[in-house]
């Protein structure tokens, strides 16, 4: 017997066919409910008293009344017998077939009727028990007599008695399982952590470089949750100084909390697809120990809930680490101080050592931590900036990144081949491609309605799976010794070294700075780091660590826009690489720190610095114009929301992220549904100068994204897409402009003006 629920509708059935395998579907011969046996004896009984129609109803009070119904009282009988009891022919007619998935299937375990009884005495390993009839079942004992007692007892072994429950709660367990039972939560990988509550066992397995996170329910024996993480397993790994441990509670609604092989806590919240979604961190350090319940609150009002999640952390104290989160020059200097007196008094610093392997959430080391408040909250501070004022320079701007391009895969081109015939031509295709999408744009046609019909932009597509990676284009072999540094430079730290790297308390409140006085003080803490004696044998190792999302912090440095920290970072990296020296062990080194082979093709620092792009929604506002729009599943940006190109290659890189086929006529809803990532332009100067740095020093220019396009390509698609897209929006009045920007700081959003990203034909 088994249960299952088909269609919405509850059913009982039989296995007909043999069961080998839960994938396979078997018969099932379905049970018939109650309602359709009722429903099939009622037209029989309608033809019984069909019967007696012609005969007019008797009164009441007549003495007839009671003769026809003695008479048809017999016949009445044997029909409603016979409707009730229906033999077993009619009830395998009644019965239907079909076929169930057994993945659907609850199977019934058959059990028999067993006797119940009473223990009367008990010797050794033998007990006396009166078993009970059916009429004198529940009988007290003490009135039966001596003869009758001994014919209904039974002597029985101990081991073939099991003891019933009753009304009160037992004191001993009802049954014991000796031996473990075998729970096949992944068919294969490596379970890095479990826990287990009273319904589901939690599980995070890696198979590969990937990981999942798998609920397993007791019940069903059945997997309910496989949420895939978009972290690879050896940025989650970390460093693997602490076991990666899960936590859950006993509760319905219960919060899971995990922790990586840094000891860091990782967010598992759900995106649209039932995956764990993107995590945003909170900059904790490593924990030592965590506690967590849900509590009943009394429910104040109908919609409120009354369950409260409590967690408590022990956090890990760490020397440098809080100074960097709360951008305190004078501390950071402090500490370098100590630092260098220590290396003096001994050659192997273990305090050293401690500071370097220091971490935060997201596998993220003390470079990173620098990197990441560096990165611009807002466009207050780049609005007066002279090359974002005139649209026509950043469109200039845009056209000398592609000559840059160009020339960059010349020389690349004339260092390959002596001739010079195939790079002209090179040179002229790219020209006159460029030339061609200003052409298309509209940049030398007057009329502006004539040139908006007609004009094809190409179809951009991001596949669901993780884009190919950088050394499945360049092998290059692994750089050794990355752990000793090449250049000492003079330490900027203050020579008188105090002792005031006290400890500071995690509950301190927090320093309240200017998004501008926040990224000052936190380049300069990057210069200190950099520039350090006692940082030099350790700089090669802190650059080319990965973080969470596989970036190193130069990366990490271009992905957020903070581009002179990425210069700074880069001029570091030359030094490390052998101060400008062109050979090829140098140039593996400065790759492994700049874009180190094994990473993602879609984050190439060219390319995303390429595609570092402000939102639409910054200039065009609430107005809908004609471009690009995309829709993406994994942040639920479907149906009628929808986001643009720059931010469906910046917010929704990875993502389940295609064109839409509808309308093309929208604004972008990525600010309003998830964290956009593209409403920071950053310092623009800055941006162009690091492009000619890439362009000019490294060989990146060849290296083609996950699509398969080049950085010429990708420019050239780019300026033309962008000059017809922004060519439709019409310059508002300045009343208009100021009533929209009042409303949208009602949002409590941070947007730059819309004119400031306007590029006029």
């Amino acid at each position: 017997m088994a249960f299952a629920y088909i269609n919405g509708v509850p059913k009982v059935g039989y296995l007909v066919d043999s069961a080998w395998l839960l994938s396979d579907s078997c018969r099932f011969r379905v049970k018939p409910t109650t309602s359709d046996s009722k429903s099939e004896s009622r037209p029989e009984t309608k033809t019984s008293s069909e019967t007696k129609t012609d005969m007019p109803p008797p009164s009441p009070a007549s003495s007839v009344c009671s003769d026809h119904s003695s008479a048809s009282l017999p016949a009445s009988l044997k029909r409603k017998k016979g409707a009730a009891t229906p033999s077993k022919e009619e009830e395998k007619k009644g019965e239907e077939e079909e076929r169930w998935p057994l993945r659907n299937v609850v199977f019934i375990e058959d059990s028999r009727v067993v006797q119940m009884g009473k223990v009367l005495k008990v010797d050794g390993a033998y007990v006396a028990v009166k078993f009970f009839g059916r009429d004198n079942e529940g009988a007290s004992t003490s009135r039966d007599e001596g003869s009758t007692l001994l014919q209904d007892c039974r002597l029985l072994r101990k081991d073939e008695v099991q003891l019933v429950k009753g009304a009160s709660a037992p004191r001993n367990p009802d049954c014991f399982q000796r031996v473990p039972k075998k729970v096949n939560v992944v068919e294969s990988g490596q379970v890095l952590a479990v826990s287990v509550d009273c319904d589901n066992i939690h599980a995070v397995v890696q198979s590969g470089s990937r990981l999942s996170y798998v609920v397993h329910n007791l019940s069903s024996g059945k997997t309910e949750q496989n949420s895939q993480f978009p972290t690879d397993a050896q940025s989650f790994l970390g460093t693997r100084k602490s076991p990666i441990t899960l936590h859950t509670t006993s509760e319905e609604c219960q919060p899971v909390v995990l922790c990586d092989g840094n000891g860091t806590i990782y967010p598992l919240a759900k995106d649209c697809n039932d995956n764990i979604r993107d995590p945003l961190w909170l900059d904790l350090p490593p924990v030592s120990s965590v506690a967590m319940r849900v509590s009943h609150l009394t429910p104040i009002a109908p919609n409120q809930k009354t369950k409260t999640a409590i967690f408590a952390l022990t956090l890990q104290h760490q020397r440098l680490m809080p100074y960097i989160l709360r951008c305190e020059v004078e501390r950071v200097k402090s500490v370098i101080s100590i630092l260098e007196e220590d290396l003096k008094s001994s050659n192997s610093s273990k305090l050293m050592g401690e500071v370097t392997k220091e971490h935060c959430d997201g596998n993220r080391n003390i470079l990173h931590m620098c990197v990441n408040a560096c990165i611009p909250t807002s466009n207050k501070d780049y609005d007066q900036e002279p090359s974002m004022m005139s649209s026509g320079a950043a469109f200039s701007s845009t056209l000398d990144a592609v000559n840059s391009a160009v020339d960059a895969l010349t020389s690349i081109q004339r260092s390959d081949e002596p001739s010079s015939r195939s790079t002209m031509t090179v040179r002229e295709l790219i020209r006159r491609a460029s030339s061609a999408a200003r052409g298309v744009s509209g940049l030398d046609v007057r009329d502006l309605e004539g040139a908006e019909s007609g004009i094809s932009i190409p179809a951009l597509h991001w596949p669901t799976e993780p884009p190919p990676s950088y050394d499945s284009i360049h092998t290059d072999s692994a750089v050794s010794g990355l752990g000793t540094g090449l250049g000492t430079s003079s330490g900027a730290g203050p020579s008188s070294g105090s002792g005031g790297a006290d400890i500071t308390p995690l509950g301190a409140g927090p320093v309240k700075l200017e998004d501008k006085e926040r990224r000052t003080a936190a380049l300069q803490i990057l210069h200190l780091v950099l520039e350090s004696r006692p940082f030099q044998p350790h700089l090669a190792a802190l650059l080319t660590a990965r973080n969470a999302e596989g970036c190193t912090p130069f990366m990490q440095a271009v992905c957020g826009r903070a581009y002179p920290a990425a210069l700074t970072i880069m001029n570091c990296a030359q030094k490390i690489a052998g101060r400008g020296e062109s050979t090829e062990t140098d140039r593996g080194v400065l790759m492994s720190m700049l874009y180190p082979p094994g990473s993602s093709l879609d984050n190439s620092p060219l390319h995303v610095l390429c595609a570092n792009d402000t939102c639409s929604f910054t200039w065009t506002g609430a107005d809908h114009i004609n471009q690009d729009i995309f829709e993406c599943k994994t942040c639920g940006l479907t149906g009628t929301l929808c986001c643009c190109t720059e931010c469906a290659r910046v917010c929704h890189k990875g993502h389940e992220c295609k064109l839409k086929k509808t309308a093309p006529t929208a604004y972008c809803d990525c600010w309003e549904k998830c964290k956009c990532k593209a409403l920071v332009a950053g310092l623009q100067s800055s941006r162009f100068t690091l492009l000619n740095k890439l362009l000019a020093e490294t060989d990146l220019v060849t290296i083609p994204n996950s699509r398969g396009e080049n950085i010429l390509l990708f420019l050239v698609q780019t300026v033309g897409r962008q000059l017809v897209e922004q060519r439709q929006h019409r310059p508002i009045r300045t009343r208009v402009a100021t009533a929209r920007k009042a409303h949208i700081a009602d949002g409590e959003l941070s947007l730059p003006v819309p004119e400031t990203h306007h590029i006029q034909g």
